[in-house]
């Protein structure tokens, strides 16, 4: 594994810890290694959740697709937000 690749490696781990931690304070419930994916009523508290935390990131605020509503299959799970936010350069 390069540096690259191991650099790359702790920043998506960084994000999905933190992705993690956002879900779970907003729904009231653990959410990350298991999997569980989101219901619709703790989908609600988890998109402003994370729209608040990261709402100076300039390359989510200027186009403002990465939570629009063609966007919402990205939001299954804790790894799949991470996976989704990650591809589009935000970082724990």
């Amino acid at each position: 594994m390069t540096e690259k690749q191991k650099r790359e490696r702790k920043a998506r781990k960084a994000l999905e810890q933190r992705v993690s931690d956002i879900v779970s304070g907003a729904c009231g419930y653990s959410f990350g290694e298991n999997d569980d994916w989101l219901n619709a009523a703790q989908l609600s508290r988890a998109l402003p959740a994370l729209k608040a935390v990261f709402k100076d990131d300039k390359r989510i605020t200027q186009d403002g697709f990465i939570y629009a509503i063609g966007s919402l299959d990205n939001f299954d799970n804790v790894q799949d937000i991470t996976n989704w936010l990650y591809e589009n350069g935000v970082r724990a």
